[in-house]
């Protein structure tokens, strides 16, 4: 028995009924926004820029982390079996392991909707207990120590993207244009001591990402964010809805596996001051049914236009409709007690470069005056913002700045070299890795590949395509 079995062992008799299972972030604990003594032994929080530091060293550059989780006996056969009959995504403890630093007690579950079901290689059932499920770890889920005081990792299966990379790739484009956005690593991840292979290792927007990106200054860390968790009612369009607040999130209407939905609080739950939603309702307000004349004004005092021109300018470049842009979706908004402006921060980025196709349309020459897909509807937060001339103007002006500065055939070819050298030793060693070696050599590629959904671009054939076209707009 292995020590990481051990400590799960010893640990398996916490009552798992604790566990209930939630949407795909589960709820924050009220230390999270919170005071600056936490539940990590007395520990006082870092300040805004150790909180860099300490993210670079728990997602890091330069290598591939190894990943190690433990459950009890039978506990992982029985994780996927609920997901499977019942559809339901619990918390189950675990021993953990991260490049041989250990934790004793830590919470583990299933994570995301079509990566968790096409990840394990049969959407209409079926238990593989050695296929590359995508998974959540709570460090502190069942009261033991966060792992360098970060509160969860998630771990990404990169199901459809046959180069590994395009979450990676997409997180340093955004992050160069001044976004804040999770930062992304790679890992070998093993689960009861079975090697599962090469995942993308993300950071959980939570207060610790908002510590990091906007410190701590006028509580500028302890703010509403909130996160759109799509439905059936098209909650996440952020269209007007009225002035009641439920009419923005459900626990009805929910996709399979979620317990809330539409655009969900995710911090100061249990604050009767914050957690009524009127903050949002307010800013649905300004943004849906302020008059044209003063819209220009009136957004600007409660939404940060800046930040959302050049979150639309990369988004576009990088044909990202996986997103508020196309599918409506993979976002959250955090309104900054600081600024008292909210700010929309971009999630899950695993099918930029193309992958996400938009209609019958080229992703490589996709057009550009408007940052959505056509077959988004009606997105006002877009529509409005991007009617408006002198925003217009400058979102355009980003739009050539993505497509000069870093959408260039020598920065994105060192950046994929870079990635290559860590995980293209591993690409034959990953027992799920969805196509052969040599499709991952050929993904990298400028060469042209027929598109389809498991394939895509090759990705410098996209940067290369793509950066001509989008250049090719203007004068």
């Amino acid at each position: 028995m292995s020590t990481l079995r051990g400590s799960a062992v010893i640990f398996s008799f916490v009552l798992l009924a604790a566990c209930s299972a939630g949407d795909d972030d589960d709820e924050m604990a009220a230390t999270d926004a919170g005071p600056d003594i936490t539940g990590d032994g007395g520990q006082i929080e870092p300040d805004a820029t150790d909180w860099n530091a300490t993210f670079e060293d728990v997602l890091p550059d330069d290598h591939v982390v190894e990943i190690e989780l433990d459950l009890a006996d039978g506990d992982w056969l029985a994780m996927l079996q609920e997901w499977n009959s019942l559809r339901t995504k619990s918390y189950y403890p675990s021993a953990f392991a991260h490049d041989g630093e250990m934790l004793a007690n830590v919470g583990v579950r299933l994570k995301g909707y079509s990566s968790l079901l096409f990840g394990a290689g049969d959407p209409f059932g079926g238990v593989n207990p050695t296929a590359k499920w995508p998974l959540k770890v709570n460090f502190n889920k069942f009261g033991g120590e966060r792992f360098q005081r970060v509160d969860r990792l998630n771990l990404g299966n990169n199901v459809f993207d046959a180069s590994y990379m395009r979450e990676r790739l997409g997180s340093r484009v955004f992050a160069a244009m001044g976004v804040p956005v999770a930062r992304a690593a790679f890992a070998n991840v093993s689960v009861d001591e079975a090697y599962l292979g090469v995942y993308t290792m993300n950071q959980q927007i939570d207060s610790r990402f908002l510590r990091q990106h906007f410190g701590e200054e006028n509580d500028a860390h302890k703010g509403n964010l909130y996160k759109c968790v799509p439905n059936e009612t098209d909650t996440c369009r952020l269209e007007w809805k009225g002035g009641d607040p439920t009419q923005y999130h459900h626990t009805h209407s929910c996709n399979e596996g979620y317990e809330e939905c539409g655009i969900v609080l995710k911090t100061n739950q249990e604050d009767p001051l914050q957690n009524d939603y009127s903050d949002l309702v307010q800013f649905l307000d300004v943004l849906n049914n302020t008059p044209d004349p003063g819209f220009a004004d009136a957004i600007e005092q409660v939404f940060d236009v800046d930040n959302f021109l050049r979150l639309a300018a990369t988004n576009v470049v990088l044909s990202s409709f996986d997103s508020y842009f196309g599918r409506v979706n993979n976002f959250y908004l955090y309104h900054r007690p600081d600024t008292d402006k909210f700010i929309m921060i971009p999630w899950d980025l695993n099918m930029t470069y193309g992958l996400y196709g938009c209609g019958n349309q080229s992703m490589v020459r996709y057009p550009i005056e408007t940052p959505k897909c056509g077959d988004a509807g009606s997105i006002p937060l877009s529509d409005r913002i991007l009617s408006v001339p002198q925003f217009h103007d400058t979102y355009m002006q980003y739009v050539k700045e993505v497509a000069e500065l870093h959408l260039t055939t020598a920065k994105q070819q060192a950046w994929i070299g870079e990635f290559d050298a860590l995980i293209g030793p591993l690409i034959g060693l990953d027992p799920n890795y969805p196509n052969t070696p040599e499709r991952y050599r050929n993904s990298l590629s400028d060469t042209r590949h027929p598109f389809s959904l498991q394939e895509g671009y090759n990705l410098m054939d996209f940067v290369n395509r793509r950066r001509e076209f989008v250049l090719s707009q203007f004068p």
